[in-house]
């Protein structure tokens, strides 16, 4: 048994060299800014601008702070003693179980009722955060998360992958000194994986799509971003699950299940699968557990996946339920706008090439404070998709089996299969193909919305929403609703593009995570460029990823950090009180120059966050705070 130092009878964040100062290009200070008319701008924004940065590090600006906070691997158990880990490496499914997962992503902060409020400088434990954390673990490295890869390839292995993905749910407080720790021991604190036992609701549970071996299903993974209800319980959304699955060789599938497995990704396996199984979110679980293998009695499973998924953090014996009424398809997030005495509305992005924005409207209405009743507003309702007209324009396009332009298709007989093939529905009624429509966040103070179109490569034509042909960079999108949330009519235009030498602007390109902080009416922005364009030079000077600023009113963007090497920078939340910003660090020293199962070529590319004794690259949550206490961004 081995203990580790860097994690003390708290766990709390740990400082490293991750304070401010500009890198690369020159920094200036940010004071209230004033719109044309002269007016203060919406966002007055008080913090210096910090540069591009290739370092392997993190920078924050000037007089702000940034610690790692429950990396990869971070026991959540009293007493779990960090046994079995060796060299940095899992080497057992159960102690992955008991730990944080790998590859953060989305993730939220739900406080206790009535306790831990946030309170500027207050001196009473009762007045500072105390809740619960649910991060999103995307998917895995193989070659980090096992002593020597994917050599010996075993059914151990594989369970220990799946038990690296899903979510963590963590009790964490702040401390005296102004971080975070998380609580040892709290019967909260859990993990939710591949293999948890999950349920169905809406109109395609107990859908014959959806039944395999007869067994319950199981399992969340691909867990990329995230959403949150009002009645305080967690959305985690399923993306690229596709790369889960192979096809039993040989075993053709039926016309229906050809178009499910077409319109998803799932292949049939040949003699390059192995070589695209060691991409960063390939795996080979299919050799050693049969569910993953597709054909005979697991034909449907890839169904069983790509849904929203809702987490109870303070219920540990709650199953998560997948909300079937909100469509099958690789879900970035999943923004959910309640107003009382209106539907509940979810918008949620397709994050693949040539993909929709969807918005799901409840059947009944949103009643504030009454959770028994709201708790059975993601069960019902109708799904849409958003068809974009030149001009900016836009109308919802319902998708209903049956009606409108779904009717007489006999690819779409009931509504379960509406649901299960959400893509191939909304095809079929011309919604507009967008450039990886990710992040989707919303703007109470004058119910706009905003979604992130990250890049498109592959785009030949322009076309609404998609001003430019190809798109290595990206851009933001943002529309009203013109008859109320429940309406079929919006208008859109574009906010801002990415761009590696826009006057005025700083570099970046493929935004991805965004966070609406409500009360400096400011947009945060993470970026998501791929470790292979970012050596390629393509995005060059943009640096490393990024974390900035936007506002709304102006499309004004300022950067406020940039992360280590190879990392993505998401998960951006601000906690009550405005004193802490939370973001995830996900694979950091990604390098697609070196396939991280082979043990024979070792990623040096970067050992980010350099924890003591171990120079394994791990994914962790960085804590973010002003040192002097204040406000986040003013």
């Amino acid at each position: 048994m081995t203990k580790h130092d860097h994690w003390n009878e708290l766990r709390p964040t740990r400082r490293i060299l991750l304070e401010g100062g500009a890198a690369g290009l020159g920094a200036f200070l940010l004071g209230p800014r004033a719109d044309a008319s002269g007016r203060p701008a919406a966002n007055a924004l008080g913090f210096e601008e910090i540069g591009a940065s290739g370092l392997d590090r993190v920078v924050v600006p000037p007089g702000y702070i940034a610690e790692v906070f429950l990396p990869w691997g971070t026991p959540l158990g009293a007493e779990n003693e960090v046994e079995g880990k060796l060299h940095g490496a899992m080497t057992s499914a159960a102690h992955q179980a008991k730990s944080v997962g790998t590859h953060h992503d989305g993730m939220r902060f739900f406080p206790f009722p009535d306790k831990g409020a946030g309170k500027k400088g207050s001196e009473d434990a009762s007045d500072r955060l105390h809740g619960l954390l649910c991060i999103n673990h995307e998917y895995v490295d193989d070659g980090l998360l096992h002593v020597n890869g994917r050599e010996d390839w075993s059914a151990e292995k594989v369970a220990t992958a799946q038990a690296a993905v899903g979510v963590s749910v963590v009790e964490v407080r702040e401390s005296e000194a102004g971080g975070l720790a998380a609580v040892p021991g709290s019967k909260y604190s859990r993990r939710i994986t591949a293999d948890t036992e999950v349920k169905f609701s809406g109109d395609a549970a107990g859908h014959a799509w959806l039944e395999t071996d007869g067994r319950a299903p199981r399992g969340t993974f691909a867990n990329c971003a995230n959403g949150w209800t009002p009645w305080g319980t967690y959305l985690t959304c399923e993306e690229n699950f596709q790369f889960c699955f192979s096809r039993v060789p040989g075993d053709a599938p039926d016309r229906e299940h050809a178009a499910l497995e077409r319109n998803y990704g799932i292949g049939v396996q040949n003699p390059k699968a192995a070589e695209r199984a060691v991409d960063r979110k390939g795996n080979l679980w299919w050799e050693h557990d049969k569910r993953f293998l597709v054909g005979g009695d697991y034909v449907n499973e890839p169904n069983r996946f790509g849904w929203v998924v809702e987490i109870d953090p303070f219920d540990p014996d709650s199953k998560p339920i997948k909300h079937t009424c909100l469509g099958r398809f690789a879900h970035e997030n999943a923004c959910v706008v309640h107003e009382p005495g209106q539907p509940l509305v979810v918008y949620m992005g397709d994050d693949s090439r040539h993909q929709f924005l969807y918005k799901f409207v409840s059947t009944d209405k949103y009643r504030k404070g009454d959770h028994e009743h709201n708790r059975g507003l993601l069960h019902s309702g109708v799904l849409h998709v958003a068809k974009l007209v030149d001009g900016g324009g836009g109308v919802w396009i319902p998708l209903v089996a049956g009606e409108g332009l779904l009717r007489g298709n006999r690819d779409f007989a009931d509504q379960g299969q509406v649901l299960i093939n959400a893509r191939g529905a909304a095809a079929a009624v011309g919604a507009t193909p967008l450039d990886r429509p990710e992040w989707v966040v919303w703007q109470r103070s004058t119910q706009r919305g905003f979604v992130s179109l990250t890049n498109n490569s592959k785009r030949k034509e322009l076309g609404p929403g998609s001003p430019h042909a190809p798109n290595p960079y990206g851009h933001v999108l943002s529309w009203q609703e013109a008859k109320g949330l429940a309406g079929t009519e919006f208008s859109w235009d574009i906010l801002v593009h990415g761009s590696p030498s826009k006057p005025g602007q700083p570099a970046f390109g493929s935004p991805d995570g965004l966070f609406m902080d409500d009360e400096i009416e400011t947009l945060w922005m993470g970026t998501d460029v791929s470790a292979d364009k970012l050596l390629a030079g393509d995005h060059y000077p943009c640096g490393n990823n990024q974390l900035l600023t936007l506002d709304p009113a102006s499309g004004d963007v300022r950067r406020f950090l940039v992360g280590p090497r190879g990392a993505e920078i998401t998960g951006c939340t601000v906690l009550p009180g405005g004193r802490i910003l939370l973001v995830n660090v996900q694979h950091p020293g990604e390098d697609p120059q070196s396939r991280p199962s082979d043990p024979a070529k070792p990623r040096r590319f970067s050992s980010w966050p350099n924890l003591p004794g171990d120079d394994r690259p791990r994914s962790a949550t960085l804590v973010v705070r002003r040192k002097d206490g204040g406000r986040i961004g003013s």
